[in-house]
């Protein structure tokens, strides 16, 4: 493809809706961002560190209960059911419902042995019910993704992110309500925003119809393999904060969720580009040119390792600024989870060839596999090493999965890679040659 190919290329839409959900992310991540100086002050490491055992409770039930239905409906999109979709969407809400009913049901049982998070009873409740509504928000967010609709999905997530932010701010430093005030600040928007999705998902007809268990059942069969993955998923995301919570307190638990925290705005810039790039991969891979494929999954790779060396640099230098004295161990933990947020990021651009051949079950297979030696040798090397050791582990981990995912969608769905240089190489020789006198 020449440079005037790519010229045209990037004034098609798949460029504008990229831009959008990159300025969305960015103000999106901003808030947390701001916000994060204000709660390092307000509360101590030890509140931080309840407030990451709530946090990791609500993740555990977001996997439960949405049983990752927002994927299937968003691959159920692009196959083209049209007449039919609505039914599958109204299928996906009572799965929701009844996951959701049975993880509080569960949850109420095994109370008793769930006294290592230090939360109250009605926290645990409540934490289930915002995560039921945290499934119907995401059902709305990915039809209007793959729609390609990014100004509702952004002013969506900017308003719950605004309400998270007022909330917690209101009720820790007016207030001084400490971790109590800040765990309202997580529930109560994303609660209240998700009853407003399911009506709205009901009101204006994108869930109705008669539900069918054929729709069920396919739903389940995307969905449930994918629970051992997101399960995983959350041991890598969130389970070194637990463990060393556990083995060497809450106190450096809380300073550790601060340095993973300030990772998750490379993880965010990431996700942004690939909510846009995923559609447009789906119908490439539909109409077979997977070398165009390959060029932008290489253009995604050096965007996230340059882009992640230029963050970390003007991070070190503002560093003590942002968060205070009392966090500034959290730096060296900043330098060794890089390489972990890096090929997290770099997950995106190779996971989609797979998502769209719909072997999910291969895809929970290396998450699961990455989790459980994630835990057991995190769990050892904490106790020797400390924090420091638990980072490394962690980054190496998420390096093994990343090239582990890339082998797989490459088996299952060979994308050229060296056509894709190809392309690429092409492409910036002609960009140079425009550019240079």
């Amino acid at each position: 493809m020449r440079w005037r190919a790519w010229r045209k290329v990037a004034a098609l839409k798949l460029f504008q809706n990229s831009l959008l959900y990159l300025i969305g992310n960015i103000m999106n991540g901003l808030v947390p961002f701001l916000l994060l100086p204000i709660l390092t002050r307000y509360l101590s490491p030890a509140e931080l560190g309840l407030v990451v055992n709530f946090q990791l409770l609500f993740a555990v039930l977001v996997a439960f209960t949405s049983l990752n239905l927002h994927g299937s409906i968003s691959v159920e999109y692009f196959k083209g059911h049209s007449a039919a979709f609505p039914s599958y969407v109204a299928a996906c809400l009572v799965i929701l419902i009844a996951a959701g009913t049975i993880a509080i049901s569960l949850l109420q049982i095994l109370a008793p042995y769930l006294d290592f998070l230090e939360l109250s009873k009605e926290w645990i409740f409540w934490c289930a019910v915002s995560a039921i509504a945290s499934g119907g928000s995401s059902i709305l967010l990915v039809l209007w993704q793959a729609a390609e609709r990014p100004l509702p999905y952004i002013a969506f997530q900017f308003a719950q992110v605004v309400a998270n932010a007022v909330i917690s701010v209101l009720l820790v430093v007016t207030f001084e309500a400490g971790a109590d005030g800040r765990i309202i600040g997580l529930t109560a928007p994303v609660t209240l925003f998700g009853v407003l999705a399911v009506g709205w998902l009901i009101l204006s007809g994108r869930a109705a119809g008669r539900v069918g268990w054929e729709d069920v059942s396919r739903a389940l069969r995307f969905g449930l393999p994918l629970l051992p993955h997101a399960v995983a998923g959350i041991a890598l995301a969130q389970g070194d904060r637990f463990i060393i919570g556990q083995r060497l307190g809450y106190h450096d638990a809380g300073v550790y969720s601060v340095a993973m925290q300030l990772m998750l705005p490379l993880i965010m810039v990431a996700d942004a580009i690939n909510r846009a790039l995923s559609p447009w991969i789906f119908r490439r891979l539909k109409q077979r040119f997977h070398s165009h494929v390959a060029a932008v999954q290489l253009s995604f790779v050096f965007l996230c390792i340059g882009g992640s060396c230029l963050y970390v640099a003007v991070l070190s230098l503002s560093f003590d600024y942002l968060l205070g004295d009392a966090f500034h161990d959290a730096l060296m933990y900043v330098y060794l989870l890089l390489p972990g947020a890096v090929a997290a990021s770099v997950y995106f651009a190779v996971v989609n060839p797979l998502f769209y051949a719909g072997r999910t079950e291969l895809l929970a297979a290396v998450t699961f596999s990455g989790a459980l030696v994630y835990a057991l040798a995190g769990w050892s090397i904490a106790g020797v090493y400390g924090g420091l050791g638990l980072a490394a582990v962690y980054s190496l981990v998420s390096i093994g999965q990343t090239l582990a995912v890339f082998l797989l969608s490459q088996k299952i769905n060979k994308v050229p890679m060296a056509a894709g240089w190809k392309i690429l190489r092409m492409n910036f020789i002609d960009l140079m040659r425009r550019c240079l006198p």
